[in-house]
């Protein structure tokens, strides 16, 4: 599953924007929120909670190997960027 698309935002979707679908979400699939429910119930909401936790951490990793992928791309605010120098002369 397209991890933008289980989150709700676009491809070049920023950090925050990431973050804020995780948090928007997150809630719903939370499975202290369905303790009432059948086992079968609890289950799926793990299982969905720890999809939407892959989904959220594979967002954020296509964002920052994207932008460090490119060559030219600007820096993303709070991202760092490795550059690998040749011997000090």
């Amino acid at each position: 599953m397209d991890p933008f698309e289980l989150l709700g935002v676009d491809r070049d979707a920023s950090d925050a924007e990431i973050n804020a679908a995780y948090r928007r979400l997150a809630p719903v699939f939370d499975p202290r929120r369905w303790g009432d429910e059948s086992p079968a119930v609890q289950a799926q909401a793990r299982a969905w909670s720890e999809t939407l936790v892959r989904a959220r951490e594979a967002a954020m990793d296509a964002v920052l190997w994207g932008s460090m992928a490119m060559p030219g791309a600007p820096n993303r605010p709070g991202r760092l960027l490795v550059a690998v120098a040749g011997p000090i002369p």
